[in-house]
């Protein structure tokens, strides 16, 4: 009997290699699955009601060493919350929810929330003097269309207020306080109507019969 060479075959099913072992030769056929890729666009239109966001502000006061504060707790809305301050300025003074070591005076905040929705408050740190000590009381009208910057030198210690005062048009009354006995005061003040500085009078304070000053109103009038 003649024996004839065998040609085995293996089909390893589909997508596979298909291997053929012919007369001592190998053939390799690849099989390639076609992918089919579909993107689906989502057709919902979300509505976003910015109403449901709300603050609640509160504020300590100051006792003429810059000791005020303020916060403010948001409600509703799509949290996290971003927070921003500003003072009567505009300058930015904190970006958190609660806000130390402020000046007496009014501040705005601004809250956003994560959709983008928005909501402002503005509440007042007020002033409230705890100081042994004798106090006069500055009345300033500035005639200035703008804030206008009062530098204020004194020949006694102001125990309450910076030497450079940020006044807004109009009528501002200023506590100022002086070391406690302080019997006479020597003020000077002047201002600046764009790069040109204004220097006002002298103003003396004292008190009467060689008594500690105490209660005194002083008047003082800036313009540009």
């Amino acid at each position: 009997m003649r024996r004839g060479l065998l040609s085995p075959l293996w089909l390893l099913g589909p997508g596979t290699v298909l291997m053929a072992l012919v007369l001592g030769s190998c053939a390799k056929v690849d099989y390639e699955e076609e992918t089919v890729t579909q993107t689906f666009e989502d057709p919902t239109v979300y509505e976003v009601d910015c109403a449901t966001l709300t603050l609640n502000s509160i504020s300590a006061v100051d006792n003429g060493l810059g000791t005020g504060s303020v916060e403010t707790m948001a409600t509703g809305g799509t949290p996290p919350y971003a927070h921003e301050w500003a003072d009567s300025t505009g300058a930015i003074v904190g970006l958190t929810s609660t806000v130390l070591n402020l000046p007496a005076g009014p501040y705005t905040v601004d809250v956003t929330d994560s959709l983008g929705c928005s909501v402002s408050d503005t509440v007042e740190v007020e002033l409230e003097l705890a100081l042994e000590g004798e106090v006069i009381i500055l009345f300033i009208t500035s005639n200035s269309p703008t804030a206008t910057e009062l530098m204020l030198e004194c020949d006694q210690p102001i125990l309450n207020v910076s030497s450079v005062l940020t006044l807004q048009p109009g009528m501002s009354e200023i506590p100022i306080a002086f070391p406690e006995n302080t019997t006479q005061i020597s003020l000077t003040y002047s201002w600046s109507c764009g790069n040109e500085p204004i220097q006002g009078p002298a103003i003396s304070v004292y008190g009467e019969n060689g008594y500690p000053v105490g209660g005194a109103f002083v008047p003082i009038v800036i313009g540009c």
